[in-house]
């Protein structure tokens, strides 16, 4: 019995250990995601700077977003995003409708980018469509 106890009170302890790991690093663990995913979706080089998420606040933000340029296109960058932050009401987060209080842009910057007979930005959107039709499969039509 004192074996089980003991097994027990670890597993507990190592879920909680972990559970605190994720919410001190939300922010790196967030920041990281973003530039991973956009950087798979996109075929362009994505960064953040920083990412802030309150949940006391129920706000989050993103710092310093920068979509690159796709291979073929000279410009620094595709798109920039100085600022995005988000409040929600935090009485919704578990309901069907999620009620957003407030959103702020700031510092948004695009380059439109034409070369080899399209955009930067065109490519930029076949890249996302043609990602996500791989990854919700075939439809049938």
């Amino acid at each position: 019995m004192k074996k089980i106890l003991i097994g027990l009170t670890v597993i507990v302890l190592i879920v909680v250990a972990g559970l605190v790991y994720v919410y001190v690093n939300l922010d790196n663990i967030v920041k990281s995601t973003i530039e991973e995913a956009g950087t798979r979706v996109t075929l362009a080089d994505v960064s953040v700077d920083s990412v802030a998420i309150d949940t006391t606040q129920d706000s989050a933000a993103i710092n310093g977003l920068i979509v690159g340029n796709p291979d073929g296109f000279n410009t620094d960058y595709a798109f920039s995003l100085g600022n995005i932050s988000v409040r929600l009401d935090g009485s919704t987060l578990t309901s069907d409708t999620i009620r957003v209080i407030e959103v702020i842009i700031a510092a948004p910057s695009v380059t439109y980018e034409l070369g080899n007979n399209t955009s930067n930005i065109a490519t930029i959107q076949r890249n996302v469509e043609s990602f996500v039709q791989r990854v919700s499969g075939p439809t049938g039509a």
